[in-house]
């Protein structure tokens, strides 16, 4: 994070706004210009700073240095691979393939089915960097004018989070036939369908066992934490519970030891 961002940013307007009672106004710009270079250079203070500001404790940059490396890799009709920089819509021209990632829009209230038909123009990259940024924990991305519309809004300087908060298996996408899933997936190509859902509640082998405080007391069993944890999987999963029992035949149900062992 520069440090340009830091003075910019909306803590140094609010140091900026604070008057220091006897100290002449040139003298407090100082103060706080330094104040807020010396928070530039804190790791620790630059964690607080994302969280306020961005809206996650980290920035993600290696996740996407990390998916920039392995789409440029290897080889495409005997030429090097150099999908990192292509947008949905040059990825299909490329490639053939469909791709689909969903994200949730914070500012619209609304949730994003991102592909070459609702946003050719946005970047494959960005698109999942947008679709894997849990909130709270990776900063927000804001979408950006380049990318174009969505759909037909303009939607630039949108925030946008982790899909998983409103759909995380819409398997439904790619077997429903109605209008309004058509109009974001295109007609369906395939009767053919199989979603690998990483199961939960499944028991892991050699697991190790949930955290405990220094009373051997694990404070998942409180109540109050127990009720938190019904209301959010309440509204996070809902809708996806009741889409996988409706097509409960073309659900995998995966144990999540067995993707990490392999």
């Amino acid at each position: 994070m520069s440090e340009r961002s830091v003075l910019d940013s909306n803590l140094g307007k609010f140091l900026a706004n604070v008057d220091i009672p006897l100290v002449p106004d040139f003298a407090e710009r100082k103060i706080d210009k330094r104040l807020l270079q010396l928070m530039a250079t804190d790791d620790h203070f630059l964690k607080v700073f994302s969280f306020l500001e961005r809206g996650g404790w980290y920035a993600a940059d290696s996740f996407l240095d990390w998916m920039r490396k392995y789409m440029d890799r290897g080889q495409d009709q005997d030429r090097p691979r150099q999908y990192s920089k292509m947008s949905f819509a040059e990825l299909h021209e490329a490639t053939g393939r469909e791709l689909t990632l969903i994200a949730a829009d914070t500012s619209g209230a609304r949730m994003l089915v991102l592909n070459r038909n609702t946003a050719p123009g946005c970047p494959v990259v960005w698109a999942a960097r947008m679709s894997m940024s849990g909130p709270l924990l990776w900063q927000e991305v804001e979408w950006q004018a380049e990318w174009g519309k969505y759909r037909d809004s303009d939607i630039r300087g949108h925030t946008i989070v982790d899909g998983g908060m409103l759909s995380n298996f819409p398997i439904e996408l790619f077997i429903s036939d109605a209008p309004q899933v058509i109009a974001v997936m295109g007609e369906k190509q395939s009767e053919e369908v199989i979603g690998f859902l990483i199961d939960e509640s499944l028991p892991v082998q050699s697991a190790p066992p949930e955290s405990q405080d220094v009373n051997g007391f694990a404070v998942g069993n409180l109540e109050t934490i127990k009720r938190l944890q019904k209301l959010i999987n309440t509204a996070t999963q809902a809708h996806d519970r009741a889409v996988i029992e409706a097509f409960e035949q073309l659900v995998v149900r995966v144990a999540r030891s067995r993707l990490w062992d392999d």
